[in-house]
């Protein structure tokens, strides 16, 4: 009379590589449930038109994440790339519908205002005694404190 363990054995290998899985990419576990979830609640979520709207959406935000791993890299944090982000598109903006421009002079009028707004706070940071970690409300607040 022989019993064979290989079939728990091989239970146990399925549940514990299963589990590894989920607890090594939680992140990418939750997308796909949120997914799912947005699915089943709309099902137009997973079409091709939403889905390239979706990647527009989420590429300006790439855009901020790769420049600030360069800066977490190099030591420092910039708290104030959200704020200096929303002020050069709201200054684009108003430059487009307020003072008439094309476009394009729209945009470069907005990524000036968005390097001006930097070369203020790198300055702070490198002759002034800002912090190199200064949140953006830290050099606006009147007196200086």
């Amino acid at each position: 009379m022989t019993t064979t363990t290989a079939a728990p054995a091989k239970q146990r290998s399925v549940r514990s590589a299963l589990g590894s899985l989920l607890s090594g990419n939680g992140a990418l576990v939750g997308l796909l449930v949120l997914c799912l979830a947005l699915y089943i609640a709309t099902p137009a979520f997973l079409t091709g038109p939403n889905l390239v709207n979706i990647g527009i959406q989420a590429s300006t935000i790439a855009v901020l994440a790769f420049g600030m791993t360069f800066v977490i890299v190099a030591g420092g944090i910039d708290l104030s790339v959200g704020s200096v982000a929303a002020l050069s598109a709201m200054a684009s903006a108003w430059i487009f519908t307020s003072a008439g421009l094309p476009g394009w002079m729209s945009i470069v009028a907005g990524l000036a205002t968005g390097a001006l707004a930097g070369a203020v706070s790198g300055l702070g940071v490198a002759f002034g005694r800002l912090p190199r970690s200064s949140p953006p409300w830290r050099c606006c607040r009147w007196p200086a404190a």
